[in-house]
């Protein structure tokens, strides 16, 4: 009766670890562009009407992500580059314009 129990309990904790991680890995695509913005934010001089109305679109596009929304949460992070003068993000890495060099981690001293 007990091993039964436990074994219950450790298949329902397998799952529910699986689960964890397919939620966390299905909206990695619009996280990771949340990054980019917030790095490509970082140099753009903004006015304070122009900040508030981007850190709402932010918000809402990690409602959207975290629901698994990402066509949604992508129209509102590239709503959000657009105010700022960014470029639009097509949620592709650009291998035209990123020199593979600045991608290789320079070696340990």
């Amino acid at each position: 009766m007990r091993r039964r129990r436990a074994a219950k309990i450790g298949a329902g904790l397998l799952i529910c670890a699986a689960s964890l991680f397919f939620v966390c890995s299905a909206h990695a695509g619009c996280q990771s562009e949340m990054r980019i913005l917030a790095d490509d934010l970082a140099g753009v001089e903004l006015t304070s009407a122009q900040r508030q109305w981007i850190a709402d679109k932010i918000l809402k596009a990690r409602r959207h992500c975290w629901v698994h929304r990402e066509e949604a949460a992508m129209e509102l992070i590239n709503a959000a580059r657009k105010m700022a003068g960014l470029k639009e993000a097509t949620g592709e890495f650009d291998w035209e314009n990123v020199p593979l060099e600045s991608l290789e981690k320079p070696p340990p001293n």
